[in-house]
């Protein structure tokens, strides 16, 4: 904004002179940052998880906010920090932060062959050796959980019914048992 100023004496003579008023935004954006969240895991990479973060500027009324990761991506099981910035137009800036947690609660699901008999060996021992298939297992998070059996497959069980526990484990810990 440019003021002039005029200035006249008793005489009538008169002068002029203009001076240059620049206001300044120096206010950061005041920005509102998501609360810490804590989501279930839904797949093996882990979950989508959106979020919101707001921000006002009193002389901007499209004030950018970028968060790093962005809302809606996929975030690994453990805690990841979300850092997001809001920058009004005249480059004035604040951050915020908060942390997504995606936990694995869901134990993995087990399926065990059907039994089967087998023969003592040697005939008249009152034993045998039996080797059986591996059951199978499957977990929302974890491609691969671990599978243990006992007794394990190929353990020497004596005549009768013997009741083989298996029990499957994912990375977090779940059981199915």
């Amino acid at each position: 904004m440019v003021r002039t100023w005029r200035a006249t004496d008793a005489c009538g003579n008169a002068a002029t002179c203009s001076q240059t008023i620049t206001v300044v935004d120096t206010t950061a954006p005041e920005i509102v940052c998501a609360t810490n969240a804590v989501v279930p895991c839904t797949a093996p990479e882990g979950a989508a998880v959106s979020f919101e973060v707001t921000a006002t500027d009193v002389c901007d009324a499209n004030v950018q906010v970028l968060c790093v990761p962005v809302s809606g991506s996929m975030f690994p099981l453990g805690s990841v920090l979300v850092q997001c910035v809001a920058t009004d137009v005249n480059g004035n800036a604040s951050q915020c932060s908060f942390t997504v947690t995606v936990i694995d609660v869901v134990p993995p699901l087990i399926t065990c062959p059907a039994g089967f008999a087998v023969l003592e060996d040697p005939p008249g021992s009152g034993q045998a050796a039996v080797s059986f298939a591996a059951p199978s297992a499957s977990d929302n998070c974890d491609l691969h959980p671990a599978i243990v059996c006992s007794p394990p497959s190929g353990s020497v069980l004596p005549l009768g019914d013997t009741v083989v526990l298996c029990v499957a484990t994912d990375a977090s810990g779940n059981t199915n048992g």
